[in-house]
């Protein structure tokens, strides 16, 4: 792909591409991974959130089926998502785990929260990793302005509260 345009490519992923990111990091031997973690509670209010925009109702899977789907499918939809999330990032940090080991200048952490507030801090790391990696970036000269994080309660108390005593049970 990056031949094709001749220019570099960047991936914004969907959880879609979580459950292969094993067979991504062994098919793109030069692929930099940035892993952004967004606080699980609104992480999983958000999936939650999703289904009802999609399709109208909290019971309605959205996303990635996991491999233990069948068993998290008989849970509530609130431990579902919460289920969906901790199996997306617990596949992720395996990944960053053996990415240690073997190119642990391949990748970088960074909160969703840091991107939103410190949002020029978030961009000299990507450019720390893509210098890393020899690769030149253009940095312009200007500051950017924090990012509006949408990290609030936005479902009824009820969903909230088993919402963030599940994120508290798994994460």
């Amino acid at each position: 792909m990056c031949q094709s345009v001749n220019l570099p490519v960047v991936f914004k992923n969907t959880m879609l591409l979580t459950l292969q990111i094993d067979y991504l990091y062994e098919v793109f031997p030069d692929a930099l991974f940035i892993f952004c973690f967004r606080e699980p509670l609104y992480n999983a209010q958000s999936l939650l959130q999703s289904r009802v925009k999609y399709f109208g109702n909290k019971d309605e899977w959205f996303s990635v089926k996991p491999l233990n789907y069948n068993l998290i499918k008989a849970k509530s939809n609130t431990e579902q998502v919460v289920n969906q999330l901790y199996t997306c990032n617990h596949k992720i940090e395996k990944l960053k785990e053996r990415m240690d080991i073997e190119n642990p200048d391949k990748y970088i952490s960074i909160k969703y929260m840091n991107v939103c507030h410190n949002t020029n801090a978030a961009i000299t790391k990507l450019a720390k990793l893509f210098k890393k990696n020899n690769l030149e970036v253009e940095r312009k000269k200007f500051r950017l302005s924090p990012f509006y994080s949408t990290n609030r309660q936005k479902v009824d108390d009820k969903n909230f509260k088993e919402l963030l005593s599940l994120t508290k049970k798994y994460f």
